[in-house]
């Protein structure tokens, strides 16, 4: 007995790392070894600890393919499996998926875990059933194994199905009557943040009533614009055409939206191409002055806090959709005004009362340009900054002067 406990741990913990390494003469002891542990022949979390059953990955799926309609729905999804394991499926109690086939073969489906699962043996598997109710749920649960949906609803493609909580979510079923009585108001503010890169934020208020219903709210990119997140109270995302669509709920609501804006454009205009987005928005603009000099203009100027402006601190202006926003540059680098050199001089007067010399200290701030000039009529004789010596040139009008590496004197 004691022998088998030290086999036991010895080609266990070989057969963790590769089973290639496994000598010969120990080689029929696998099956018995890893009786209870085939797991720990599939692949596992890099990061994780490989000894823990549930870091190992002895299932996978593919795309999930699911129809739906008023009625029920259809799916068909394929799993590779490398050790027996239980693969979970779509529904849950109360919504449960019927006629369950693996390749063609009909099979149990046990609810585990409060969810509806199979069990089967390695090999390839295409798994296809389907479910029926009297009325359409606004959504199904899925295994948070499955990522890869393809939706078709009502015979229409979703390009970006939504799964949320894992669960892919349809929308309410609506009577006529009550998609007549949907509505949507909806207001936007953006922010514009001048910088390197710059940056626009907008806030996004909604007032929904109606039934739960996914919808396109409107085209958010552009040119110059490049997405960076998306947040608020309702599960929303951007496609691949630039357009914002979002999960409503009756009530009111908020999403964000940020961006950076490449390029430093001098104009920015916005067209919704949607029937739900207002036809004027409020725009503010934050200049940096640690970078360059702007002017922003365009729409009407509106005091913020007469109106329902996010950002009151700063310039606000009433911007219709397709009108032009300008911002224009009128110099590169800080403002004059933080400027300010002081000067400690020192005179002595020659014998013969003809000249002086003197000894100047200059200390500040140089931010117009980083060369300092003598006035006419005064020769320099030296100089130096930081405890280094600096060379004394003429500018292009004659003057002698230094040039300067830092800002700071």
């Amino acid at each position: 007995m004691k022998t088998a406990i030290l086999l036991f741990i010895f080609v266990l913990t070989v057969f963790s790392v590769q089973a290639k390494e496994v000598p010969a003469q120990l080689a029929e002891w696998q099956d018995w070894v890893l009786y209870g542990e085939e797991f720990r022949t599939c692949p596992y979390f890099s990061d994780q600890n490989p000894g823990i059953k549930s870091q190992h990955v002895c299932a996978w799926p593919q795309t999930l393919a699911i129809a739906v309609n008023a009625n029920g729905a259809e799916f068909t999804i394929t799993w590779q499996v490398l050790q027996d394991s239980w693969v979970p499926l779509p529904g849950e109690p109360g919504t449960w998926p019927l006629a369950v086939t693996a390749n063609n073969k009909k099979q149990v489906v046990i609810k585990r875990n409060h969810r509806p699962e199979l069990f089967l043996t390695p090999g390839t598997y295409l798994i296809e059933g389907r479910f029926s109710w009297q009325s359409r749920p606004e959504r199904i649960n899925l295994p948070a194994e499955i990522a890869a949906i393809s939706l078709l609803l009502d015979n229409q493609p979703v390009n970006f199905p939504v799964k949320q909580a894992n669960a892919l979510w349809f929308g309410e079923t609506a009577t006529d009557e009550q998609k007549e009585a949907n509505s949507l108001d909806m207001e936007v503010n953006r922010l514009i943040i001048d910088g390197h890169p710059m940056t626009m934020f907008l806030a996004i208020d909604l007032h929904v009533s109606g039934v739960a219903r996914n919808e396109r709210l409107g085209h958010v990119l552009g040119e110059h614009l490049q997405l960076t997140h998306v947040s608020g109270d309702l599960s929303a995302y951007v496609d691949a055409n630039g357009d914002l669509w979002a999960q409503l709920q009756p009530g009111n609501s908020e999403l964000f939206i940020s961006m950076n804006i490449n390029g430093w454009p001098s104009e920015l205009s916005y067209q919704a191409k949607s029937d739900h987005w207002p036809e004027q928005e409020i725009w503010a603009y934050q200049d940096n002055k640690n970078i360059r000099i702007t002017v922003a203009e365009g729409g009407s100027p509106i005091n913020p806090e007469q109106s329902f402006s996010r950002w009151d601190q700063v310039p606000n202006f009433l911007i219709n959709q397709g009108e032009v926003f300008s911002i224009t540059e009128q110099k590169r680098g800080t403002l004059n005004q933080s400027e300010q050199l002081n000067l400690y001089r020192k005179m002595w007067l020659s014998f013969d009362g003809t000249n002086y010399q003197t000894k100047d200290q200059i200390t500040g701030e140089k931010m117009d340009s980083w060369r300092l000039n003598a006035t006419a009529g005064y020769d320099l004789l030296n100089a130096s900054s930081q405890g280094e010596t600096l060379l004394i040139t003429a500018s292009d009008n004659g003057f002698q002067g230094v040039e300067l590496r830092t800002p700071s004197i």
